[in-house]
């Protein structure tokens, strides 16, 4: 009887020594398994494929110099959306902004309108994406003529902002194309999508539901924060009128990189290859610049200098007296700054795209945290 007793105490001690082991087993067996069975289920019965994009330049003005004027380009511009592949879903999407670059100098920008495409269908966006009347710089209108005269091909690249679509919830996508105004392949080339939503586009939702439940055990053993984004404009020069000319703006751009992550783990650095910057207001590049290489250890946050021009154009009339409203308003003038980062350390190689707010004038002035996008 005594034995017997001893062997019961040491049983529930053991048991009372591992209690998270009971709990466990218990949430396998009637969470995650059955959970896991019935996303299998689901996919297998609607089939659901990530839809295709592309884009085609439909037509072209604007381009051609004449003896006493610089015309300002006018692309238009058509979206493909493939959903052939979904059977069962429509795809649709809330509108957003396209804009057309060149040697990465930004030409145009237009608006993209809401649609949506049936399952089983390609669908067509037709975008006109104008230069506000801006016309394109000599040292880009030779560039492209060389490239003309020597039979080489004349890429553009066309970013495709889409708000609201179909398995993203309020998060925006963006689609980087490339279109070919001369030369030959033509295309069309399927677009890379920059940032997938975390069900379902661009996504498989396995891969997700893993993903979930690896993040889940992990955040269990370390205190993990992803980088924080934002940037501020320290200094701009050329947004005052003389009477005789208008100045062409530079923006001196600090992005701010904060790695505050859990410090006690042996984090690598944070680095990027460098990329780009666009400075814009109401949606009209006005500027761009470099970004350079950088490091940020673990525990810093880290700045990174960038000088934004427009290389010699001044901001239209339009802009800036849609500006000057809004000071003498006191109202806040702010610019969009897109940051594209090149093999940002953890992104596979994939660029990265900060879609950030500065303020140039106003209340409050921030800093506000960029949304990335990748």
């Amino acid at each position: 009887m005594a034995a017997g007793l001893l062997e019961d105490e040491t049983r529930g001690s053991e048991e009372g020594s591992f209690p998270w082991g009971g709990c466990i087993g218990i949430t396998l067996s009637v969470g995650i398994f059955p959970a896991f069975a019935l996303l299998i289920c689901v996919l297998l019965y609607f089939n659901v494929e990530d839809p295709k994009f592309w884009v085609k330049l439909s037509g072209v003005q604007g381009l051609e110099r004449s003896a006493d004027a610089v015309t300002a380009p006018t692309f238009n511009i058509t979206v493909r959306v493939d959903n052939q592949n979904n059977h069962h879903r429509e795809f649709c999407g809330k509108g957003g902004g396209v804009d057309v670059s060149y040697a990465g100098v930004p030409l145009a920008h237009g608006e993209f309108t809401e649609f949506c495409v049936p399952p089983g269908v390609v669908g067509s966006v037709p975008v006109v994406a104008t230069s506000e009347g801006l016309g394109l710089p000599d040292e880009l209108y030779e560039s492209m003529e060389i490239q003309r005269q020597r039979h080489e091909r004349v890429p553009l690249a066309v970013h495709v902002r889409m708000r609201g679509m179909t398995g993203t919830g309020r998060s925006p996508i963006l689609v980087w194309c490339t279109a070919v105004l001369h030369g030959q392949p033509a295309g069309p080339f399927v677009c890379p999508l920059l940032y997938m939503s975390a069900d379902g586009i661009g996504a498989s939702p396995i891969a997700v539901f893993l993903a979930c439940l690896l993040l889940m055990v992990w955040g269990c053993f370390y205190d993990f924060a992803p980088p924080e984004f934002w940037v501020k404009i320290q200094g701009v020069e050329g947004l005052d009128r003389s009477t005789d000319a208008a100045t062409a703006p530079a923006f001196n751009v600090i992005l701010r990189v904060n790695y505050d992550l859990s410090v006690g783990h042996n984090w690598p650095q944070l680095c990027g290859k460098g990329g780009s910057v666009v400075v814009s207001y109401a949606g009209v590049p006005l500027a761009h610049g470099d970004l350079p290489e950088f490091c940020v250890p673990v525990g810093v946050a880290g700045s990174v200098r960038v000088v934004a021009t427009s290389d010699g154009l001044g901001v239209p009339d339009e802009l800036y007296e849609r500006m000057e409203s809004q000071r003498q308003r006191h109202g806040r003038v702010p610019l969009t700054v897109h940051v594209q980062i090149d093999e940002l350390t953890g992104s596979s190689g994939s660029p990265t795209l900060l879609w950030c707010t500065a303020i140039l004038h106003g209340q409050p002035k921030g800093p506000f945290i960029c949304s990335i996008l990748k």
